[in-house]
């Protein structure tokens, strides 16, 4: 006998239908369902900080402006700050930050900034964050088409090749909050320009360039052949990172987010102070950008 469905399963099955249409809309509008995805991350973590952790509130920080109008704001982001809180309802992020900056009060105002990229707590460097409603959806859009062009400056064990190119994907370990190379990952795809080596501490100086944005995918990605990034507690070499805190008083992962490019735009980040006159010690010269 043919069991009869209840009206919550009824229910079910008419908006699963519903979502599978509307999903199809999305696709034909803005590009691929990975894209959609990003999107709908972004959106979620702008609800998780206003509505799940209980808002966010102004914090008198020091920021450092790149570019500031009235559709997005591009700053140079320090290592050791987080972007925008957490499930901890962190109190002096980025975000935090750029509220004060604004003059912003409540967690309802129509231009609350957006975060567009994102940066590891201990990487420095490029972000970007949207402000007006057209700025936000054109951003969006962007970002879901991979037409940000994202370019880091890294300081990695051992002597690199001099044009790389790493195509390993990328999957999160489901032990530990880490990533791994695995055949059943999504496609990740990096490559890296060496700009000098250094025999004696046996460091290369590479540019990176990251054609999608997996998380950590710097990180793993140069770990994964063998050369790790110099200060990376998680994908790094414990003898290394001592060595260069003891020598050089490194206290942080050697990784920086130099450049930022989408359309004619064009933003640049110079390194932190420390890593610049670690860079000048190991390659004699003044990095050209």
């Amino acid at each position: 006998m043919k069991q009869k469905k209840s009206h919550w399963q009824k229910k079910k099955r008419k908006l699963l239908r519903r979502w599978g249409h509307q999903k199809n809309i999305l696709k034909k509008h803005f590009g691929s369902w990975e894209g959609i995805k990003k999107l709908f991350f972004h959106y979620w973590i702008q609800m998780r900080i206003f509505i799940g952790v209980g808002g966010i509130k102004p914090y008198k920080m020091t920021l450092h402006m790149l570019e500031q109008n009235a559709d997005f704001i591009v700053l140079n982001k320090p290592a050791g700050a987080l972007v925008h809180p957490t499930k901890f309802n962190d109190p002096d992020t980025i975000l935090n930050g750029l509220l004060f900056h604004l003059g912003m009060t409540g967690n309802k105002h129509p231009n609350m900034p957006g975060p567009v990229s994102r940066l590891d707590r201990d990487t420095s460097g490029v972000i970007l964050f949207a402000i007006s409603k057209p700025a936000k959806s054109e951003l969006g859009k962007i970002m879901m088409k991979r037409g940000f062009g994202k370019k880091y400056l890294t300081l990695v064990i051992g002597k690199t090749e001099q044009k790389g190119e790493i195509t390993s994907p990328l999957i999160k370990r489901t032990d530990r909050n880490l990533m791994k190379v695995d055949e059943n990952g999504k496609d990740s795809h990096t490559k890296f320009n060496t700009l000098f080596y250094n025999k004696e501490e046996n460091v290369s100086f590479v540019e990176v360039e990251i054609l999608t944005g997996r998380m950590h995918q710097i990180r793993i990605h140069m770990s994964s052949i063998g050369h790790p990034v110099v200060g990376d507690i998680l994908y790094g070499d414990e003898k290394m990172n001592k060595h260069f805190a003891s020598t050089y008083n490194l206290k942080r992962q050697f990784l920086h987010a130099h450049q930022l490019t989408w359309d004619d735009k064009k933003f640049i980040a110079p390194l932190p102070e420390l890593c610049e006159k670690i860079r000048q010690a190991l390659s004699k010269s003044t990095f050209i950008t």
